[in-house]
């Protein structure tokens, strides 16, 4: 199993105010004078994004994301420290919600294997039907939060998971976001994959 290299590690979803993510004020603010990368934004209402070869910061329809492009722990760590301080300087912008997410891709086993054998399978085939996309979506509640599993076969298994918390605000947010949550979060998803599923992460 390996990491995804393109995704959104960490969203908080509210009112951001897209005109303040500038080049000038992410450079100044969040990334203190680093040179900082900017990419055009992917859609009209985006910000640019901006950021490093490893991590990337937009503003896309009211979500503020932090996108991981390298799975390695000091990196899942500067996004706590970019997260903390965004919203340090803007704690007043209205939020509802905010998601810590991973995503793997693995060549599967039989444990996943026999998870996707469907009854009816057979009855589609026979009826001209080729299957080519299967997906389970379980939902979990575990106090503060929900975790979101989404696995899909193809040719081979995407696996999601997104701890979702509701909240009120950002100072809501910084008392939930202790040090190294999302460390903790990938650390507990790697040991639920395993002891389930089998699936280690390959060096």
């Amino acid at each position: 199993m390996k990491f995804n290299q393109d995704y959104f590690a960490l969203v908080i979803v509210g009112a951001w105010n897209m005109s303040i993510f500038t080049n000038e004020w992410v450079t100044k603010f969040i990334f203190d004078g680093q040179k900082v990368k900017v990419d055009p934004a992917p859609n009209p209402i985006s910000s640019q994004m901006f950021g490093t070869d490893e991590i990337k910061i937009s503003v896309q329809a009211g979500r503020l994301t932090f996108s991981v492009f390298n799975n390695t722990d000091a990196v899942f760590k500067q996004i706590e420290d970019f997260a903390l301080k965004v919203t340090n300087y803007l704690e007043h912008t209205p939020t509802t919600a905010f998601g810590i997410n991973f995503k793997f891709k693995s060549a599967g086993n039989e444990h996943l294997d026999e998870l996707f054998l469907l009854q009816d399978e057979k009855n589609w085939a026979e009826s001209g039907f080729v299957l080519s996309q299967k997906s389970i979506i379980r939902r979990f509640n575990d106090g503060n939060s929900t975790l979101n599993l989404t696995i899909i076969k193809t040719t081979e298994y995407d696996i999601e998971l997104n701890y979702h918390f509701d909240i009120k605000s950002l100072l809501q947010f910084k008392e939930l976001f202790t040090t190294n949550i999302i460390l903790d979060f990938k650390n507990k998803s790697l040991s639920f994959l395993e002891a389930t599923y089998d699936l280690k992460l390959e060096k």
